[in-house]
């Protein structure tokens, strides 16, 4: 279950996606503080990865699911796994040839 979604476009920033409010990424901390959550979800630019997944530990994340283009750090007892859409695309694709 998705409980928060945040990002740091203004011009997302309080719409409305599947019934969640896009909060913006300054509010993190707060709303992770009051309601906790297992597993962090990371969709940024990979310059921003890091960090937003610093921030993730910060709040005693201890699963993050990465889809930046980035192979990101993390400490001892965090389970990180990255997905790169594209890889994932192309391996999509050789499957759908290969059953031409």
């Amino acid at each position: 279950r998705v409980t928060s979604a945040f990002d740091s476009d203004t011009k997302l920033v309080g719409q409305q996606v599947d019934k969640l409010d896009v909060r913006d990424i300054a509010e993190l901390e707060d709303t992770l503080s009051n309601s906790p959550v297992d597993i962090g979800i990371v969709a940024v630019p990979a310059v921003e990865a890091q960090s937003v997944i610093d921030r993730l530990i910060a709040c005693d994340v201890k699963a993050i699911l990465n889809y930046a283009p980035v192979a990101s750090h993390v400490p001892r007892g965090v389970y990180i796994r990255h997905i790169d859409p594209v890889l994932v695309m192309q391996s999509m694709t050789f499957y759908l040839k290969a059953q031409e």
